[in-house]
């Protein structure tokens, strides 16, 4: 009888059932634990993705984890791996109170495609502007064209940081009708608006002009590199003219 006691793990650590039953959620927790600790998370990381398709269901319970560098690092894995079936998780994760989760959850639904642009398109009229900024984020990373309707819609977005994030997104979809809400957005805040905070109107400025560049391969000037608001108003100018000469070539959006 005792030695059958004995014998029992060794016959479990040596089977294929013995090892997933066993062996993986003792490792995967552990693996899961160390991505708590500065020291241990890459290390983890790197393990948890060599296990692939068996880490996620161990992942996506570690997204509900009270440690904000486990929930960020198993946002990003689950990224990584393009594990599909997290992404209602991840969709949660956008209104997370800590950024670097948010961030992460972003880029992994980013991953994802069409599989989750669908529900990020309903987030972009989520009235939490957190939650809009990071939809934003994960659709420009998919480049999900079918968002570029919404996408426009928040180039007028009360949070400047929201319309810079969809100025952004714009940019990597690419499409040429938001060329004209794009400069239409510049004309009509060529300069800071009073009582709006001076670094978030630059980035945004510097974000419609670049996604500007990548549309219509058009170039006039380095808008991140200038050193004033008036080097940058130059800039916008220059933009203006431009359409008005080629606005024609372009799905205006409603710009006139």
């Amino acid at each position: 009888m005792i030695a059958s006691l004995f014998l029992i793990p060794l016959v479990l650590f040596g089977t294929t059932l013995g090892y997933y039953y066993f062996y993986t959620p003792i490792k995967m927790h552990t693996l899961i634990y160390l991505l708590g600790y500065d020291k241990t998370r890459d290390w983890a990381e790197k393990r948890i993705w060599s296990e692939r398709e068996k880490a996620a269901p161990y992942l996506i319970r570690a997204l509900s984890d009270p440690d904000v560098n486990v929930r960020a690092s198993a946002a990003w894995a689950l990224g990584y791996l393009e594990a599909k079936e997290a992404v209602p998780q991840l969709l949660k994760l956008l209104s997370d109170p800590d950024w670097q989760v948010r961030f992460s959850a972003a880029w992994a639904l980013g991953k994802m495609g069409s599989e989750a642009a669908g529900e990020l398109v309903k987030l972009l009229s989520n009235p939490d502007g957190r939650v809009r900024y990071h939809a934003a984020e994960a659709l420009g990373l998919s480049k999900a064209k079918e968002a570029v309707p919404n996408l426009i819609r928040l180039l007028s977005d009360p949070a400047w940081n929201v319309r810079s994030q969809a100025a952004w997104a714009l940019g990597e979809i690419g499409p040429d009708e938001a060329v004209g809400p794009l400069i239409a957005s510049l004309k009509e805040t060529p300069t800071p608006p009073a009582g709006t905070h001076i670094g978030t109107w630059r980035r945004f400025a510097g974000d419609a002009v670049r996604s500007l560049e990548k549309i219509t391969g058009q170039n006039f000037g380095d808008i991140h590199a200038v050193g004033t608001d008036a080097q940058r108003q130059e800039i916008i100018q220059k933009w203006l003219y431009w359409w008005q000469e080629n606005k024609d070539k372009y799905d205006a959006g409603g710009e006139s």
